[in-house]
């Protein structure tokens, strides 16, 4: 038998039948094992060949083979292993099935009768676009259309419309593409759509800049829903800390300062307090906040009178 490609390996039957091996010696097996696989399953019985097959020095290999060598059978001059026989003879079957099959064409037969099933319904598909492609009284002359009994309620056995008449319409297949189609009516690439791509149409976000501070409108905004200057100072310094740890992209940013300040007079009412209360704040901060306070209200009235 040629070689094989790989060697088994049952791993549940081997631990069940090892456990006593010591590292040692499973590393002996396991090479004579695999040495013996790829060399027809039998290997000198020549103590000196097995213990260089199973990189053991010659003075450990007594020790190793006497535990070891209950595992394979020794016999006119050869040493083989049952297990090992039925699973290279296995192989063989297996890799003498498949030689025959690639002697008969590379195909088995119930893959060929697949085939053979495609190669009908493509035939039949043949067959109805004929059928489809051909005017209405040539297929009705052909008899391809038979008469059906909500055509033919009275059974009189003809057209109920009569020879004359008009055929029913029937769909017809174009083969013009859907962008040719769009290109021809001069339609949009999306329905409803101004024709730009959906991407385009959407405005980009952006992070919140390093150096934000709330604007005049937002300043006013804050205090038209009644925070004073250090509160609306403590939520600016949340809101920055906040996204710019988050880094989240925002379209409209004035419009992420108002829900901010919503949702902190939110949470202070559902506190049963009202407007948040303002934090502890330093002389200096106090001193501070009133300062930008005048400033706001000072941009304010300039804003105003031009």
């Amino acid at each position: 038998m040629a070689e094989a490609p790989y060697m088994p390996l049952y791993v549940g039957d081997y631990l069940g039948d090892t456990q006593h091996l010591t590292t040692e010696q499973h590393g002996a097996y396991l090479l004579l094992l695999m040495t013996m696989w790829r060399t027809g399953g039998r290997l000198p019985d020549d103590a000196g060949k097995l213990a260089r097959i199973a990189r053991v020095t010659p003075r450990r290999w007594p020790l190793v083979w006497e535990v070891v060598g209950e595992f394979f059978t020794v016999a006119d001059g050869a040493v083989t292993q049952g297990r090992l026989e039925r699973e290279r003879q296995k192989a063989a079957s297996i890799s003498q099935k498949r030689s025959n099959i690639g002697k008969l064409g590379g195909r088995p037969k119930s893959l060929n009768n697949k085939e053979h099933d495609k190669a009908k319904g493509f035939d039949l598909l043949k067959q109805n676009e004929t059928i489809h492609t051909k005017p209405y009284q040539d297929r009705k002359k052909e008899g391809a259309i038979a008469p059906s009994k909500e055509a033919d309620p009275a059974g009189l056995g003809g057209d109920l419309f009569g020879d004359e008449a008009s055929p029913p319409a029937q769909p017809q297949c174009s083969t013009t593409t859907t962008e040719e189609t769009r290109a021809g009516a001069n339609l949009p690439a999306v329905v409803g759509g101004s024709g730009a791509p959906r991407a385009a149409r959407r405005k980009a976000g952006h992070a919140l800049p390093p150096d934000w501070q709330p604007s005049d409108a937002d300043w006013a905004y804050a205090a038209q829903k009644g925070l004073q200057a250090p509160q609306i100072e403590h939520q600016a310094e949340k809101f920055r800390n906040y996204w710019h740890g988050n880094q989240s992209p925002k379209v409209d940013w004035a419009a992420t300062w108002r829900n901010w300040i919503l949702t902190a007079i939110e949470r202070g009412v559902n506190r049963g307090g009202g407007v948040p209360a303002a934090p502890r704040v330093s002389a200096t901060d106090s001193a501070i906040a009133g300062i930008m306070k005048g400033y706001h209200a000072l941009k304010e009235r300039e804003r105003n009178e031009q």
